[in-house]
């Protein structure tokens, strides 16, 4: 039995193909390797700003009644405002009757004259 001949030949299709797929695969891991830094980056930063958080917590609860003393200004800021407001309508009460006597002297010197 005589078996056919092998050729020899190299096919340019199938080495392109077989660069393309290990390019493909380096750069797959390069893409894999680079989003494995940015997670332990971003799990290193996570700790850090939860340290942080937990010390300014622990700070605040050193304060003691910051809740009340918070409350007791926002009272005092809105008892403020209300004076502010009664004092502004005083002054304007107050420069109506300026305007008033005005008025009156000026119609009551003529008369003096």
């Amino acid at each position: 039995m005589n078996l056919p001949r092998a050729k020899n030949e190299m096919n340019w299709n199938t080495v392109i193909q077989i660069v393309t797929l290990v390019g493909m695969i380096a750069g797959g891991g390069a893409v894999w390797g680079t989003t494995q830094a940015a997670i332990g980056s971003m799990a290193t930063k996570q700790a850090e700003q939860d340290a942080s958080i937990r010390a300014n917590k622990e700070q605040v609860s050193r304060i003691p009644n910051i809740e009340y003393r918070i409350t007791v200004q926002e009272q005092a800021n809105t008892s403020l405002v209300a004076a502010v407001e009664q004092l502004r309508q005083a002054m304007a009460d107050q420069s109506a009757d300026i305007k008033v006597i005005r008025e009156i002297l000026t119609r009551v010197e003529p008369q003096r004259r």
